[in-house]
C-alpha cells in the first residue's frame, strides 16, 4: 500500500479535499484585447507617419497580466534635392504582473491535491504540512514590472554624386524598468514574515554609424559597394533592495528599518562594439551575380589580445534559365537559379569583463564590510565564436509563378565554441568561459509554394517546407569528453543532444527477480501453483530460454545493497554485480529527424482562410517536470502516474518503484533515468484565420478605403504522445537540448478583429 507520509487522516478536512491545481491555476481564459492606430501622409518633400498601439492582455495563469501602450512617429524630409533626414522616435509604457513558475507551476505537483486550497469561507489556506499553496500566491503576492522606454533613430543621406552616397545614423534607447515585489505574512511558512524587493534598472544604448554607398551600372554590368563604420555602447544601471517585516501590507515602500543589508546593493555594467565593414555586389545582365563581406569587429568583453576578430563572407548565383542552351523550357521553366555561398560571422555573447576575474563587494565579516571573487574565473584568452556557414541552393518558378520550388543543403559550424564550464570546487570557483570547441550543424531543406487553383473567384495557394538537420561534435578542446548539466554526453564526433543516463528495464516482481547467470543474463523466475516463485529443497527454480537452469544464480547490487522486488532493474551495461555509474550510457537523443510546415490559403470572392500546420517527427524529451512531479520532496505520491503506476506488492508488474523505499538502493537516477525520456514528435495545427473584405464601392459611401473583419486561432490542436505541456520548446546552450523542467503551457487563443482603412 502506498501511503502519504504522516498525512494519512482522512477525518482531518485540511487533507479531504479533491484539487485540480492545473486547472486552477493554469485553466482560466485568457484574454487580449488590442486596438492599433495608424495615419499617414505625404507630400513632394515630406512624408509622416504616426502610430499608436495598445494590448491589453491577460494571461491563462490566474492574475498574470501585461498592459502596454506604444506610440511610434516616422519621418522623412527632402530638405535639398540632395540632403533627405529621416527619424524614428518611439514612446512604450507597459505594466505587468508575471507569476512565477519556482512558486507556482512546479509547486502544482508538489502539492498533494487533497490538500485545501479554500477554506469554507472561501479564504485560500496558505502552508500545509510544509507546502504551499499556489493559488495563494498567485493571488496574494505582487509580481509587478513597470517600465518606461523610448527610442530616437536619427538618419542623415546625402548625395555626393551621382553614384556616391554618404549615410550616417545616430541612434539613441533608453529603458527604465521598476520590479516590486512583495509577500505578506499569510503566504510565509510561519505566517508570521512579509518581505519585499524593489529593483530600479536603467538601460541606455546608443549608436552611432556612417558609411558610403557607390552604385553605377556599365551596360550589362552593375557594381555596387559599400564602405562603413559603426559604433555601440550599451550601459546598465542596477539598484536592489530587499526588506523584512514592512509595518504596512499595502504600500510597498521601503524603508532603512526594513532593510536586509546583506541582500541590497546597486551594481552595473557595460560593453562596447565596434566594426569597420565593407561590401561588394556585382552582377552581369542579371544572369551571374557575386558579392563579398568583410567586417572587422570589436568587443570589450575580450581581454587586450582577442578584442578583435575578422570575418568574412561571399556569395555567388547563376541563373542558368537566361542561358540560351535552355530555351527549350521557357514554355515551363520561368527562372532558375544555383546559388553558393560561405560565409564568417563574429559572436561574443558573454558576460561583460568576461576575461577578468571581478571582485564582489558584498556580504559582511563581523559586521565588517567584505569583497569576495566572483565564482566564474576570468579567462583572458578566450576569443570571439565564429560562425560559419556553407550553403548550396537551387530556387525554380515554374508556369508563370504559379509553382516555385528550392532546394537548400547548409553547414553551420560554430567554431570556438563560447561556453562556461564547471570546474572542480577544490579551485575555489564554479564556472570558467572557455572556447570549448566546435559543433557542426548539416541539413539540407525543401520548399514549395504553388497556386494549384486559380480562378476568377477562387483560388488555392499551397506553402510548404520540410528540413533535416543533424548536429554533431566536431572539436572539443583538449580532446576530452565531459558531461554537460548532468545529463548530456559530449564527446568528440558524438551527437548534440545525447541524454547520457542508465537504461531502466522496469521493476523487480520479486525478490527472486534479481537472478542472472554467468554472462549476466536475466533468468525468469518459475512460479508454483500459488502463483509465487516456486521452491525447491529451499532454492528458487529458474528457466532460461526456456529450459531449466542450473547453474549458479548471481544478483545485482547497488553501492547501497542488494536490489530486491519492487527495485528499479537497470540495463546492466558493464556485465558485472554492481549497477554503478560504469553502466550509465547514451540512452536517447534530442535532435528530431525533419521538421515539417505546411499552410494553405483559399480565397473565395471577397473570403480568405488560411490554415497552416507544423509538425516535428523524432527526437527525445528528459521530463524533468514529471520527474519532480513523481517525487514530491517530503511529501506522499500526488502525481496519478505514480500512484497508479508504482509497484506496491510481490508480482506486481510495475513501472515505477515501491514509493516508500524510491530513494533507496540508486532506484531514482535522477538526471539519467530512461522511464522520463518520451518522443518529441507533435503535429500542430499552428493557427487558422478567416475573413471577409467589403466591397470598396460601399466603404467608399462611409469615406473609408476599406473594411476587413476576420477570426482567427493561434495554437488550436496539437496531435502528440508528450505526456507534459508542450513538446515545442527552445533552450539557450545548444549542448542541452531537449530538458522540461516546467514552462509556462502555450495558451490556445482564439479572437476576432477589424481593419479599418481610412
Amino acid at each position: 500500500m502506498i501511503t502519504a507520509g504522516s498525512n494519512t487522516d482522512s477525518l482531518n478536512v485540511s487533507f479531504n479535499s479533491d484539487n485540480d491545481l492545473q486547472d486552477l491555476l493554469l485553466g482560466n481564459t485568457g484574454q487580449r484585447n488590442q486596438v492599433n492606430a495608424s495615419l499617414a501622409g505625404a507630400s513632394k518633400t515630406f512624408n509622416y507617419y504616426s502610430s499608436v498601439n495598445y494590448i491589453d492582455d491577460k494571461s491563462i495563469v490566474i492574475n498574470s497580466f501585461a498592459k502596454s501602450l506604444q506610440t511610434r512617429l516616422n519621418i522623412s524630409y527632402q530638405a535639398l534635392p540632395k540632403l533627405k533626414y529621416t527619424s524614428n522616435f518611439s514612446l512604450y509604457y507597459q505594466t505587468k504582473n508575471e507569476i512565477p513558475i519556482a512558486r507556482t507551476v512546479n509547486v502544482i505537483f508538489d502539492r498533494p491535491a487533497n490538500s485545501l486550497i479554500y477554506y469554507p469561507d472561501g479564504a485560500l489556506t496558505s502552508y500545509i504540512a510544509s507546502k504551499r499553496n499556489p493559488v495563494a500566491n498567485a493571488m496574494y503576492e505582487i509580481n509587478k514590472t513597470e517600465t518606461y522606454s523610448a527610442q530616437i533613430n536619427n538618419q542623415l543621406d546625402f548625395d555626393i554624386t551621382k553614384h556616391i552616397k554618404w549615410t550616417t545614423l545616430f541612434n539613441l534607447a533608453y529603458e527604465n524598468p521598476q520590479y516590486t515585489f512583495f509577500a505578506p505574512r499569510y503566504v510565509s511558512p510561519n505566517r508570521n514574515t512579509n518581505n519585499g524587493i524593489n529593483e530600479l534598472t536603467k538601460n541606455f544604448r546608443y549608436e552611432a554609424q556612417t558609411y558610403f554607398n557607390y552604385n553605377q551600372k556599365f551596360k550589362d554590368h552593375t557594381l555596387s559597394a559599400t564602405l562603413g563604420a559603426n559604433a555601440i555602447r550599451r550601459t546598465q544601471s542596477v539598484f536592489h533592495l530587499e526588506y523584512l517585516n514592512s509595518a504596512s501590507e499595502e504600500i510597498t515602500v521601503t524603508l532603512p528599518a526594513y532593510l536586509t543589508g546583506s541582500k541590497t546593493y546597486t551594481t552595473g555594467t557595460a560593453n562596447t562594439n565596434q566594426a569597420i565593414f565593407a561590401r561588394v555586389n556585382y552582377d552581369y545582365k542579371s544572369r551571374y551575380y557575386a558579392s563579398a563581406v568583410y567586417r572587422n569587429d570589436g568587443s570589450s568583453r575580450f581581454g587586450p589580445e582577442n578584442k578583435r576578430g575578422s570575418f568574412y563572407s561571399g556569395s555567388m548565383a547563376w541563373r542558368f534559365s537566361a542561358e540560351k542552351f535552355m530555351d527549350w523550357s521557357k514554355t515551363f521553366l520561368d527562372d532558375a537559379k544555383i546559388r553558393a555561398s560561405y560565409g564568417r560571422v563574429g559572436n561574443d555573447q558573454i558576460e561583460d569583463y568576461g576575461a577578468i576575474t571581478k571582485v564582489q563587494f558584498e556580504g559582511n565579516y563581523n559586521g565588517i564590510g567584505g569583497a569576495a571573487y566572483n565564482t566564474t574565473i576570468g579567462n583572458s584568452l578566450i576569443k570571439w565564436e565564429t560562425g560559419i556557414q556553407k550553403n548550396l541552393g537551387l530556387d525554380l518558378t515554374f508556369l508563370k509563378g504559379r509553382l516555385n520550388f528550392t532546394g537548400e543543403l547548409y553547414e553551420k559550424e560554430s567554431k570556438d565554441l563560447l561556453y562556461q564550464r564547471q570546474l572542480v570546487k577544490e579551485t575555489g570557483f564554479s564556472t570558467v568561459i572557455v572556447n570549448l570547441g566546435s559543433i557542426v550543424n548539416k541539413g539540407i531543406e525543401f520548399t514549395v509554394s504553388g497556386t494549384p487553383i486559380s480562378k476568377k473567384n477562387f483560388s488555392w495557394n499551397i506553402d510548404a517546407n520540410i528540413y533535416f538537420e543533424r548536429g554533431t561534435i566536431k572539436e572539443l578542446a583538449g580532446g576530452v569528453p565531459f558531461i554537460a548539466g548532468n545529463k548530456w554526453y559530449v564527446q568528440e564526433g558524438g551527437k548534440i543532444g545525447d541524454f547520457y543516463g542508465w537504461k531502466n528495464l522496469g521493476v523487480y516482481q520479486w525478490n527472486e527477480s534479481n537472478a542472472y547467470n554467468d554472462s549476466w543474463d536475466k533468468l525468469t523466475v518459475v512460479l508454483g501453483a500459488d502463483n509465487k516463485p516456486l521452491y525447491v529443497n529451499g532454492k528458487a527454480q529458474y528457466t532460461f530460454n526456456g529450459q531449466p537452469y542450473s547453474g549458479t544464480v548471481h544478483n545485482l547490487y547497488d553501492p547501497s545493497g542488494k536490489l530486491v522486488g519492487g527495485d528499479t532493474e537497470w540495463a546492466n551495461i558493464k556485465r558485472d554485480s554492481l549497477i554503478d555509474d560504469g553502466d550509465r550510457h547514451v540512452i536517447g537523443n534530442a535532435q528530431p529527424k525533419f521538421n515539417i510546415g505546411f499552410g494553405n490559403t483559399f480565397n473565395y470572392k471577397r473570403f480568405s482562410l488560411n490554415v497552416l500546420f507544423n509538425a516535428s517527427i523524432g527526437g527525445d524529451i528528459y521530463n524533468s517536470l514529471l520527474y519532480n512531479a513523481n517525487n514530491p520532496s517530503n511529501t506522499g505520491p500526488g502525481n496519478p502516474d505514480v500512484l497508479y503506476n508504482s509497484w506496491q506488492k510481490p508480482g506486481d508488474i510495475a513501472k515505477y518503484p515501491y514509493y516508500p523505499n524510491r530513494p533507496s538502493r540508486g532506484n531514482l537516477k535522477a538526471n539519467g533515468n530512461s522511464a522520463y525520456l518520451e518522443s518529441r514528435s507533435f503535429i500542430r495545427l499552428a493557427s487558422m484565420r478567416f475573413a471577409y473584405s467589403m466591397d470598396p464601392a460601399l466603404t467608399k459611401r462611409v469615406y473609408l478605403k476599406g473594411i476587413t473583419a476576420f477570426i482567427y486561432g493561434t495554437n488550436l490542436l496539437t496531435w502528440t504522445n508528450y505526456k507534459g505541456y508542450d513538446p515545442e520548446f527552445s533552450t539557450s546552450n545548444p549542448l542541452t537540448p531537449g530538458d522540461d523542467t516546467g514552462k509556462y503551457p502555450k495558451r490556445r487563443e482564439l479572437g476576432f478583429g477589424l481593419n479599418i482603412s481610412l
